[in-house]
């Protein structure tokens, strides 16, 4: 304890000599011309910028920091007048923040925020907050994944890709926040693409609101995302792709925009309080399984332009607009009968009613071809086979 005391005091009569060789240069600066302006200086290892720099003159960080040692010629730079570190190292971070000196702890390469052990480390510990600098365009693959702590995540418009498994597995992850710019063209910047299990095994995520700038959304994003309830999908998404939302137990309310065009499988699979949903005109194409478990759900509302499929709300059945394939049967119906029909047209039957201990009769139209996962049957049974040909 007594070496860490004393190697803090050494590093912070250290960095608070730079800052005051730096408020030094600046006065200097400005004595010499009345036009400096301290926002334009800016130094690294490599160059030294500001607006009154005459043609010619030449430098870097060492040149307003003449004594600075090597380990922090690597560390420091000046951004708009302001003395900024990069570092991990928790120590330097808690002194650089006492001093007011502006800390970067993430290792940001080409605009892309990477995974690192000091994504954590401007964290509000009380809140749980993180807010994203404006630096980051990118949030990079797995950079937030399976870490505890992170409850409220800011993310400005500046990023506009946040990669694969990105925040995977953050179980204490509660709230997202997507910020979007407006412009006066009204355009809007924001985050345009979601990878796949971006948001994957969030268990306590609760609120999201995607921005209108988005349109991509990857498979998985939010699967097994169990306590989110609501979550809204902005107009230029027009595919939702595979077990976008599957295993979201809680998700009861969800308003799809008019240009979606396709729903991939297992989008919505085992969404259990899901009750209703709204389906336009432009829906083209459902994967299997996509309403698989939904067992509440009892109503889809399918605009009656839609020339690709229907809802039959007295049968529970959603079926291709041909009536030759059904695509999801309402529990309303499987619960309460012990004879299962199926239509005659109907070519193509692949749901499991196998859970269904209730009905006893299965009738299969002559028009029929082809039939799969309808029954389980054990292994031990000797009178029946399993499969289907």
């Amino acid at each position: 304890g007594i070496l860490t005391k004393a190697d803090e005091a050494k590093l912070s009569t250290e960095l608070s000599r730079y800052k005051e060789e730096l408020e030094l240069y600046k006065v200097e600066k400005y004595n010499e011309n009345r036009n400096f302006e301290e926002e334009t200086l800016t130094a690294g290892k490599v160059e030294l910028n500001y607006n009154t720099k005459e043609s010619g003159e030449t430098g870097n960080i060492k040149t307003i920091i003449p004594d600075i040692s090597d380990e922090y010629f690597e560390k420091l730079e000046v951004i708009k007048g302001e003395l900024l570190i990069n570092t991990q190292n928790e120590n330097e971070v808690r002194v650089a923040q006492r001093l007011g000196i502006e800390v970067n702890p993430y290792d940001i390469r080409d605009g892309v925020l990477w995974s690192s052990n000091g994504n954590l480390l401007l964290m509000d510990e009380n809140t749980g907050s993180l807010t994203i600098p404006d630096s980051v365009t990118a949030i990079g693959e797995g950079a937030f994944a399976n870490l505890e702590g992170l409850r409220t995540i800011i993310i400005p418009s500046t990023v506009k890709r946040i990669e694969r498994n990105a925040f995977r597995n953050n179980t204490t992850l509660e709230t997202i926040i997507m910020q979007e710019k407006v412009n006066e063209d009204g355009t809007i910047e924001g985050v345009e693409y979601i990878g796949e299990n971006a948001f994957c095994n969030c268990e306590n995520l609760i609120n999201i609101e995607l921005p209108e700038s988005l349109t991509s959304i990857g498979r998985a994003t939010f699967s097994n995302c169990i306590s989110l309830k609501q979550i809204n999908i902005p107009s230029k998404i027009i595919i939702l792709n595979p077990q976008l939302f599957s295993n979201c137990k809680k998700l009861e309310n969800i308003e799809l925009p008019e240009g979606i065009a396709t729903i991939g499988y297992q989008v919505f699979l085992n969404c259990i309080s899901l009750i209703n949903i709204k389906l336009s005109k432009n829906v083209m194409s459902i994967g299997n399984d996509v309403f698989s478990g939904c067992n509440n759900l009892y109503d889809i509302d399918i605009s009656p332009d839609n020339l690709n499929y229907i809802y039959d709300k007295n049968s529970g059945l959603l079926m291709t607009r041909q009536k030759t394939e059904i695509l999801f049967i309402s529990n309303k119906v499987l619960n309460t009968v012990t004879t299962f029909e199926i239509p005659e047209g109907i070519v193509n039957f692949n749901i499991n009613i196998s859970p269904y201990n209730n009905i006893t009769t299965i009738i299969i139209p002559a028009s029929l071809e082809d039939i799969r996962r309808c029954l389980s049957i054990t292994r031990n049974n000797r009178k029946y086979r399993g499969e289907f040909k």
